[in-house]
């Protein structure tokens, strides 16, 4: 069971990592997909 508890925290910091990594490099930014989400963005007060 410790070997299968061990494995997993590798697993996990893996992947908290990888997604660290993405984050840096604008991976999976939000990107507005309506006009008053891009104002919001854009510094607009509509």
């Amino acid at each position: 069971m410790a070997v299968i508890q061990g494995m997993s925290i590798c697993d996990l910091l893996v992947a908290k990592t990888a997604l660290d990594r993405a984050q840096e490099a604008g991976v999976g930014s939000e990107i507005p997909t309506t006009l008053q989400e891009s104002s919001k963005v854009a510094g607009g007060t509509k």
